[in-house]
């Protein structure tokens, strides 16, 4: 168990927290403008964790929350980093931005304040709307009570109590933070809005919850369950208005990016946590409590979020935290075949609903990395270099023609270097339907050899996940160099290629096994073979990626020519294994 943190050590461990006057104040003005500021607009926010966008528009495609950034500043107001005469500053700040509230009004366990009177309309809310409000708040509130711990509020006159803030602010839905006891809503986009007024207050009420269970705001790294799962809770509150699939669809926008970086668009990682334990494990009955058990082992296992993930996976349904990982990946390109099955279906995944009159669903098809069609057995291509995040997804979508009959494919991590970590998953689909798939669950190289029928497969996807450590990588299908070649001198040259840079062996009649590097760049070859015996060096074209010839000279002074042909591994090895065998110019043993 971790030791309790102060509010300035957790800040201090965030670099995207205002720890100074100067940052701080420069925050507030951006998410605070004057009231006679206000405009609707898209508002970016550069963190050295990334951009982050707040809008507030019909046409977003992320119901922002201000968590992350309002919930920095308030936690800097609550430490001892920022001086006093920052904070009165930032407080007349965010004074400004406000209207008077002249109104309030307790409604069970939430306080509100608004304004009927307010220059700016877009203030203004009838009380009509707070009622509304403040039912679907205390709907949500026993709900989560119900199935989770009870939302952190304060204690007032034996009731617990949140206060809740009604009027305009361009850039945010909503907000709240474990520094105060008060939920922000908008009154134009929220509480005038009757889909946004139940799924809004679900999603900062949820917020509260997570508080319940030790989290605190400005904590680094938490984006990708804290505001994940405060989307997750509007569909499991509301479940009727669906707005959550546009986090949902958001992530599957963007398979490229590190799950534990982040946001709103991790919600279908949980979501297929909670699908995934409800059906697959023998004692959770709901996703709710699925990820009730995530937020108890989170708050016992010292806060922290990847560790309780897989360990409830793992406890549940015999999946580690990256074994669970390569099973998502792989569901977000397979729910969209014929036959997902269990394993790799999301419940809602074709659903299409309206409410207030947005449409919402169905999920997004991921976007393939690359797209490159197998034309043919001779059919020959290399990736350029290609990168992966940690705990991040490719998708390489190869359509296959019917006359395909031989395949290779290669994967290779790091071919320049690096410390890269990769899963790769080999999906053989025909008619939309897989049919089967090759699991790598922790590999740097990996070659198959596929021999099938014409017409077997009409595509393949090749996923290619980063694990703890993303990196580099290459893949090649049926890379001309790539496979067993004989000689004229019954050498076997065993290639792999990668790029244009060609590593391997060859097994000599006489001299035993040789290692083998060089190059291809167009239909130029380059093999240099080093040894027991003579060094040599072929040089040459290669054709149809089929048959080569060129010549050939060895460091004892010989020369001579060389032919090669691409054949069958057994077929090459039987040869030598017969007897052996004697060439007059053998490049290995030959001296002037």
């Amino acid at each position: 168990m971790s030791t309790v943190k102060t509010i300035e050590e957790i800040l201090q461990a965030n670099p995207n927290a205002p720890t100074n006057d100067e940052y701080a104040k420069d925050l507030a003005r951006k998410l605070f403008p004057p009231r006679d500021q206000r405009v609707e607009r898209e508002l970016d926010l550069s963190f050295r964790e990334g951009m982050t966008s707040l809008a507030a528009s019909e046409s977003e495609n992320v119901e922002w929350c201000g968590e992350f950034t309002v919930g920095l500043l308030e936690a800097s107001l609550t430490s001892t980093l920022i001086s006093p005469e920052a904070k009165t500053t930032i407080q007349d700040m965010m004074a400004d931005s406000m209207p008077a509230l002249e109104k309030e009004k307790t409604i069970g366990h939430f306080h509100f304040k608004w304004t009927e009177t307010s220059s700016d309309s877009r203030d203004n809310v009838t009380e009509a709307d707070v009622d509304a409000t403040g039912a679907e708040l205390n709907t949500c509130w026993d709900r989560f009570t119900t199935h989770f711990r009870q939302p952190q509020a304060a204690l007032i006159g034996g009731q617990r109590i949140i206060d809740v803030d009604v009027f305009y602010n361009p850039g945010l839905h909503g907000s709240t933070s474990s520094h105060s006891n008060r939920i922000f809503l908008n009154s134009l986009t929220v509480v005038s809005d009757d889909c946004r007024r139940r799924t809004t207050s679900a999603h900062e009420l949820f917020h509260r919850v997570e508080y319940a269970y030790g989290y605190v705001t400005g904590t680094a790294g938490q984006r990708w369950w804290v505001e994940a799962l405060g989307s997750w809770s509007q569909e499991y509150s509301y479940g009727s208005v669906n707005d959550y699939v546009n986090r949902v669809n958001a992530g599957l926008n963007v398979v490229d990016r590190q799950l534990l970086d982040r946001s709103y668009d991790a919600c279908h990682y949980w979501k297929y946590f909670g699908e995934q334990l409800e059906k697959r494990s023998a004692v959770i009955g709901s996703e709710g409590e699925a990820l009730r058990e995530f937020l108890e082992e989170y708050s016992s296992n010292g806060l922290d979020a990847k560790a309780a993930s897989g360990t409830i996976t793992h406890n549940r349904i015999s999946r580690t935290f990256d074994q669970f990982f390569q099973d998502w990946s792989k569901a977000n390109y397979i729910k969209d075949l014929e036959n997902p099955f269990v394993r790799y279906e999301y419940d809602e995944d074709e659903h299409v609903t309206t409410s207030c009159s947005r449409t919402y669903g169905p999920y997004r098809h991921v976007i393939p990395t690359i797209d490159e069609t197998i034309t043919g057995n001779t059919f020959s291509w290399t990736s350029p270099p290609q990168s992966v995040n940690a705990y991040a997804t490719d998708y390489l979508h190869f359509p296959i023609n019917p006359g395909v009959t031989q395949c290779s494919i290669r994967f290779e991590g790091n071919p320049s270097g690096g410390s890269g970590q990769f899963s790769t998953h080999l999906i053989m689909i025909k008619d939309n339907r897989w049919k089967v798939i090759y699991n790598n669950t922790h590999i740097t190289e990996r070659t198959w050899n596929l021999s099938v029928n014409a017409g077997q497969y009409d595509r393949c996807v090749l996923v290619v996940n980063g694990l703890a450590t993303g990196g580099q990588y290459e893949v090649s299908v049926n890379a001309c160099a790539a496979g067993v070649w004989k000689d004229m001198f019954n050498f076997v040259w065993t290639l792999v290629q990668s790029g244009s840079d060609i590593t391997g062996t060859v097994k000599t009649t006489a001299c035993g096994v040789y290692t083998v590097t060089g190059s291809l760049k167009n239909d130029n070859i380059t093999l240099k073979a080093t040894g027991n015996c003579c060094n040599f060096e072929y040089t040459g074209k290669i054709e149809d990626c089929q048959k080569g010839s060129g010549t050939w000279t060895n460091d004892c002074g010989g020369n001579g020519s060389w032919t090669m042909s691409k054949t069958n591994t057994n077929e090459a090895f039987a040869i030598l294994e017969q007897e052996e065998i004697e060439m007059a110019d053998d490049p290995a043993t030959m001296r002037n």
